[in-house]
């Protein structure tokens, strides 16, 4: 993302490879060639941006946040439960919606919305990144116990909400604002979904 907007004003041709593949990708680029940018290859490995020497105004309409639903559907995953995901463009969800069918889940898609359900027991699954030569095994237990941890940035620390509203006791999470900087009202999205959960100031 940085890169790309930066050469978008810069001269001559830039190329970034191995590159970010998200919709979001995708969608910047499209929104700078609105605006006059010169981008190709987004949404593939490589992408080739021909600075110009300027933008110009325009309306354009954001996709939704994948990675926003994509929080809500492990969620109910996780703890269980019926929800309607709203606002999201399914095929954009497939990755992670394919692996929460994997583990269990029922998944429903909709023209913009995703309805998920999960009432049985959990199964195993393999999930691949762009990582390659080393693995992370992660060993199921019967239940996870509350805690007092430390979100250390935005992914990691909503996936701690969702482990605190998975686990038995109270789990208190700390250094929230790095989830709030990519979360808008979640304490209140989820309490509207039946979750006990409230921000509490420091003490």
């Amino acid at each position: 993302v940085n890169i790309m907007l930066a050469a978008t004003l810069l001269p001559g041709q830039t190329i970034i490879e191995n590159a970010a593949k998200e919709p979001h990708i995708v969608d910047l680029a499209n929104f700078l060639n609105t605006m006059g940018a010169r981008i190709t290859g987004a949404g593939t490995d490589t992408v080739k941006i021909r600075g110009v020497n300027a933008l110009r105004g325009g309306t354009y309409a954001i996709i939704p946040d994948q990675i926003e639903a994509g929080t809500y559907l492990a969620a109910v995953t996780a703890v269980g439960g019926n929800v309607l995901v709203q606002n999201v463009i399914p095929k954009h969800m497939e990755c992670i919606t394919s692996k929460l069918q994997e583990m269990g889940a029922k998944v429903i898609n909709y023209d913009d919305s995703i309805r998920i359900m999960r009432t049985g027991k959990l199964r195993q699954t393999t999930v691949k990144t762009r990582i390659s030569g080393k693995t992370a095994t992660v060993t199921g237990v019967d239940h996870l116990t509350g805690s007092t941890v430390f979100a250390h940035d935005l992914r990691a620390g909503a996936a701690l909400v969702i482990a605190g509203l998975a686990a038995r006791g109270t789990t208190f999470v700390e250094h929230i604002h790095f989830i709030e900087r990519g979360y808008e009202n979640l304490v209140e999205k989820l309490r509207a979904l039946g979750a006990d959960i409230c921000r509490v100031e420091d003490e």
